[in-house]
């Protein structure tokens, strides 16, 4: 208990510095408790081969002439997809494939045990993975999702093996992706 505790802590200063950090690291200790830092050099020296970069030079950037109620985000590519900086429930710093073809928004069940979720009781739905396979997940609403200063509170979210930011987040928002700058703007909250 005392180490969730800790981890929720540390997670709640990371966040708390405004996103003014480029990179975010997690990793797992002997035991499997999952940590957080913004400093590499704050991961125990035993652990930093098991450190992963979850957080890359992506985060709020406000170009000039952005409306005053849009976020420009700068986002990642790996191989043919866009991985976008986003966070749960407030502080949880998580990396989203950015997915139009996706309904809901996906996380994992890792990112479910962190946060403390409880899917007991969750309700299960079909999910069609890209392969055309039907199976069946557990949806719960999660707290929140942000992406910038984007927000959507009381969501529904699908329990996955990776993370997707869909439609059920990207419609509230006029989306502009620009590939060339490698930006995302969301505005219209």
């Amino acid at each position: 208990m005392l180490k969730k505790i800790l981890f929720c802590l540390l997670i709640a200063l990371i966040s708390g510095s405004s996103m003014a950090w480029s990179k975010a690291f997690i990793w797992i200790d002997d035991e499997g408790v999952q940590y957080a830092t913004d400093k590499e050099e704050s991961i125990p020296e035993k652990y930093r081969d098991r450190g992963k970069i979850i957080l890359a030079p992506v985060g709020r950037d406000f170009e000039p002439g952005d409306a005053p109620n849009s976020t420009v985000v700068n986002f990642a590519r790996k191989k043919k997809t866009i991985v976008i900086a986003g966070f749960l429930n407030g502080n949880y710093p998580v990396e989203f494939l950015l997915d139009t073809g996706s309904t809901d928004v996906l996380i994992t069940e890792e990112d479910a045990r962190v946060l403390g979720l409880d899917l007991t009781h969750a309700d299960k739905v079909k999910v069609k993975l890209a392969d055309g396979k039907l199976i069946e997940a557990p949806r719960i609403t999660l707290g929140s999702v942000r992406v910038g200063n984007a927000e959507v509170k009381n969501i529904p979210v699908v329990i996955g093996k990776i993370r997707l930011l869909g439609l059920s987040f990207l419609n509230k928002f006029k989306v502009v992706i620009d590939l060339e700058k490698s930006k995302v703007t969301l505005s219209g909250y």
